[in-house]
């Protein structure tokens, strides 16, 4: 797990291998879901796409809970 720290909340949250590799991911511009789970493919060889898709939509939703991210989608 890694620890990040929110300094607009002042809480610290502590992660999972996947979620931090999501935040890392979209802290260099904004992505698709399907465009995430290009870029995680070689990291994660045990789902398949659209498991991979689901877990990322079930990352997102969570982080999106905690305040870590926004969604842009139209």
């Amino acid at each position: 797990q890694y620890a990040i720290f929110d300094s607009f909340s002042g809480e610290t949250h502590l992660l999972p291998l996947l979620t931090t590799y999501l935040l890392q991911a979209l802290a260099h511009r904004q992505r698709s879901t399907r465009q995430l789970a290009e870029s995680l493919r070689e990291i994660v060889v045990a789902l398949n796409d659209e498991q991979l898709i689901q877990v990322i939509n079930l990352q997102l939703k969570q982080l999106q809970a905690m305040g870590l991210v926004e969604n842009r989608s139209p």
